[in-house]
């Protein structure tokens, strides 16, 4: 008996992943068991570190075009979700609630812009007239120098981290955003489960639970010094209950890489012949995907040949490019808050991310060119407020399956 299960034991057993034969004796068995533990770990190692080190979405390709068809179901989605905000009392009190401390928010992040900029506007205006008085000198030339590059710096950090201030101040102080958001997916469940659409009865089931889980822990996500600890036992309560400064670490993350990105594409820029290609093929590269390179190559030479001002400001400076990241982080920060309390691992997210990019394209296009375009400062953090209350219409209409999935399991366990 014992002879035939340790027959079907190695029967089973898998092959060493080497292709070396294993060694017979002990020491030797020893050494090559510690190796093979070793190649795992630093597999591992690596894989863990070239998740951590791509690029955030913003910054990454979309792998499939963009259909008109799917960008019209997001403007849909958008003035759906628009309607439903303001017209329901829940969502609408709350959107009130948060405008002062919207407003606020506005009101620093430009008083602090204003004071980062005063002293070189002051120093540019001084060095505008002394020469007049005292004649060109050296010490004010190398200081003329040296506000021309500190005003340069800060112009190139606001194009390289576009919405820094407005995203900071909603990670510092999270709960603000989070119950427009919450408020919005309470009342488009009510709306959009009880009406002709209809859900389905597993989906109903998670959003009713989602919609309530800043009532189940309602001092969670309050500040960056609240920290949820995942203690293993818990992992679903842990994830309706993320902890703030987990989010705002995440967030400063992706806008490193996001700088990274920026210096290394402005230092390319910069070298003889190869610079002028730089942000075109980039532009190119982004448009592959969309709408495939016959038709890319056929837009950047008629952009070219008709408008040369237009072509240089698009594509030889960049200009399309950053809007592009600008657009994209837009709508990550729209699901952020659903996003950060999925079960999707960080791939699956992605995944998500790239197949309802056209949707989500669509209902955010509308509140970008608004809050990027056409307001002054102090109105897109309240164009912000207003497009967060509404993203909770697009969420409810692309919940992921996996999300649905561990409610019914955790009801059925």
């Amino acid at each position: 008996m014992e002879d035939n299960l340790d027959h079907h034991v190695l029967a089973d057993a898998k092959p060493p992943p080497s292709e070396e034969p294993a060694p017979q004796s002990t020491v030797h068995r020893r050494i090559y068991e510690a190796k093979e533990q070793l190649s795992e770990q630093w597999h591992e190692l690596l894989t863990d570190s070239r998740q951590n080190l791509e690029l955030p979405l913003p910054l990454h390709p979309p792998p499939h075009p963009l259909s008109p068809k799917h960008m019209l179901q997001g403007l849909n989605l958008a003035r759906h979700g628009v309607y439903t905000a303001l017209s329901q009392s829940l969502p609408r009190r709350t959107l009130l609630k948060s405008l002062v401390p919207i407003l606020g928010a506005a009101l620093c992040l430009y008083l602090v812009g204003k004071g980062i900029t005063l002293p070189f506007r002051l120093l540019a205006y001084f060095l505008a007239y002394l020469p007049h008085f005292y004649g060109r000198d050296l010490a004010l030339s190398v200081l003329a120098r040296c506000v021309a590059i500190g005003e340069y710096v800060l112009g190139w950090a606001a194009n390289a981290i576009p919405g820094m201030g407005l995203y900071t101040a909603r990670y510092l102080y999270p709960a603000v955003m989070d119950q427009v958001f919450f408020s919005g997916v309470r009342a488009c469940v009510m709306v959009v489960g009880s009406g002709v659409q209809g859900m389905k009865a597993p989906k109903s089931r998670y959003l009713i639970v989602f919609s309530r889980c800043l009532e189940d822990n309602g001092s969670a996500g309050d500040g960056v010094g609240r920290l949820t600890v995942n203690s293993g036992k818990d992992t679903a309560s842990a994830r309706r209950h993320p902890s703030a400064l987990l989010r705002l670490v995440s967030y400063l993350n992706r806008t490193c890489v996001h700088l990274v990105s920026y210096t290394l594409l402005t230092m390319l820029t910069r070298l003889p012949m190869i610079g002028r290609l730089v942000w075109p093929g980039l532009a190119f590269a982004y448009m592959i995907p969309l709408l495939s390179a016959r038709r890319a190559a056929i837009i950047l030479a008629v952009c070219w040949i008709v408008s040369p001002p237009l072509w240089k400001s698009l594509f030889a400076y960049g200009k399309g490019i950053r809007i592009w990241w600008r657009l994209r982080s837009f709508e990550r920060e729209l699901v952020e808050p659903y996003w950060c309390r999925s079960q999707m691992s960080r791939i699956e997210r992605r995944d998500w991310f790239e197949k309802n990019e056209a949707i989500l394209c669509g209902f955010s296009l509308s509140f970008f060119i608004l809050a990027d375009f056409l307001s002054p400062m102090w109105i897109r953090p309240i164009i912000f407020g207003i497009a967060q209350a509404a993203a909770s219409r697009v969420v409810v209409e692309l919940v992921s399956d996996k999300d649905v999935d561990s409610v019914v399991a955790s009801r059925t366990s």
